[in-house]
């Protein structure tokens, strides 16, 4: 059995320790969770009668599948001993440890010493020894386009592992309690809807202090009714006629009995007994009911209920991104001034002085139809100081990379598409995510290198 598929089975076994399900509902549920335990319960919470049904009309398909699957993998183990003249055994751990990726196998091969990895049962030596050249050869992490998730596309790619997820009606945390273990995914379904009544909650609450302020002056007494003898600020009569003093009088008793109902009071004695406290929080729990945010400052949700991040507006990428402690710098045409040109010389600038600190792992690119793409730094193969512009609906962009210099000439800068930016930021206590660790390993490579130089 392979290192892969005793992986699997591990969580095979992990799945039915939680739930009482046969061994082939629980391979269903994680083969259609991609290997991922934390979705394939969920599957099993759900419907595991369901997943019964499926296995069955999958067997056919998988049978087909594994029988491709085996003969490419024959052939990947018969190129390995072909070029590199090494044992079946040692072609074998070394296509494992490179996740079936043949050129990360070849690569991993042209920079080790064979007798090394003679042996096979040397796993826990060869790991070690491993580990920094499979990392740097690893195939890059891609997600292709699924609905319009592009958002969660865009910021698995930086992470370079699928750490968002969408799940309907599922919590904002899956797999756990815990968004820093590796193996707990963060809903953006759920998050979506918690940031709308979120949004609801703090704007609400910025917009109902100026009606605390009227609401207490009103009932207190402070604010008095409209007369006949008040002036204005220039000291001349301020109700030039009778009609204009009736319309400010009505509109003052409206206002007045409008703040009494909020706060349920009725008569001078009633308004005496209600704290200032008391009618702060009646008139917010009130502003804040009634108070609507901005669509488009909220993430889509459609009418079928698939989620849609693509709109992810900018300006939740903070609190997203808070939750695995990590930072955000917003760019924008707020920001950054009138016009798509102001916005490309500022974004520009930016790439030049920020893609190159330590503490930046990657940029979150909006195009101009509310499309997410991706700057990555961290995706394992390509060389320090040049980066993968990914988009998750053009599969070929995963392996391309290149200078800054030279993503400004792809077509998405040159064209003028881009309308905004989220530049990411890990910080020492962030989630260890695949492009974090990759990022530590390579300021460790650098460092070292350094001190031999100078020597």
């Amino acid at each position: 059995m392979s290192v892969n598929e005793q992986e699997f089975a591990r969580k095979v076994e992990r799945i039915r320790e939680t739930y009482a399900v046969s061994e082939a509902v629980a391979r269903t549920a994680l083969d259609l969770a991609n290997g991922d335990v934390a979705l394939a319960k969920l599957f099993v919470a759900r419907d595991p009668e369901a997943l019964h049904e499926r296995r069955g009309e999958n067997l056919k398909m998988a049978h087909t599948t594994r029988a491709a699957s085996n003969k490419q993998h024959d052939e990947k183990i018969a190129k390995l001993i072909e070029v590199y003249n090494v044992s079946d055994s040692v072609a074998n751990s070394v296509l494992d440890y490179a996740e079936g990726n043949l050129q990360n196998a070849m690569d991993f091969l042209a920079e080790n010493p064979i007798p090394v990895v003679r042996r096979r049962g040397a796993n826990a030596k060869m790991a070690r020894l491993a580990a920094a050249p499979a990392a740097a050869a690893a195939a890059p992490f891609f997600e292709k386009q699924r609905h319009n998730l592009c958002g969660q596309h865009a910021l698995n790619h930086i992470l370079q592992e699928p750490k968002y997820v969408w799940v309907e009606n599922a919590g904002l945390l899956i797999g756990g309690d815990n968004p820093m273990n590796n193996e707990v995914k963060i809903n953006l379904w759920k998050f979506c809807n918690n940031y709308a009544e979120e949004l609801k909650r703090t704007q609400g609450a910025e917009m109902a202090a100026g009606a605390v302020s009227e609401a207490i002056a009103f009932l207190r007494g402070a604010k008095k009714r409209p007369l006949a003898t008040d002036k204005d600020l220039r000291g001349a009569k301020a109700y030039t006629t009778p009609a204009a003093l009736k319309l400010a009088q009505d509109g003052y008793d409206r206002q007045l009995d409008e703040y009494k109902t909020i706060v349920g009071v009725i008569t001078p004695e009633d308004i005496k007994s209600k704290t200032d406290d008391e009618i702060r929080e009646a008139i917010e729990n009130d502003v804040i009911s009634t108070w609507e945010v901005d669509e488009s400052e909220l993430c889509d949700l459609n009418e079928e209920g698939e989620g849609t991040t693509g709109m992810i507006p900018a300006m939740a990428f903070p609190n997203l991104l808070g939750l695995v402690n990590m930072d955000a710098r917003i760019l924008h045409a707020g920001i950054a001034g009138a016009g798509p040109d102001a916005l490309l010389t500022e974004l520009y600038r930016l790439l030049d002085s920020e893609l190159v600190k330590p503490n930046c792992i990657g940029v979150a690119l909006n195009k101009g139809a509310w499309h997410w793409t991706a700057i990555v730094k961290h995706n394992g193969r390509c060389a320090p100081g040049t980066y993968s512009y990914v988009d998750s609906i053009n599969c070929d962009t995963v392996n391309h990379c290149g200078t800054i210099a030279q993503i400004k000439t792809l077509p998405d800068f040159a064209g003028k598409q881009i309308v905004g930016a989220v530049f990411i930021y890990k910080r020492e206590d962030s989630y260890k995510s695949v492009s974090v660790t990759r990022s530590a390993r390579a300021g460790g490579r650098r460092r070292r290198s350094t001190r031999r130089r100078h020597r």
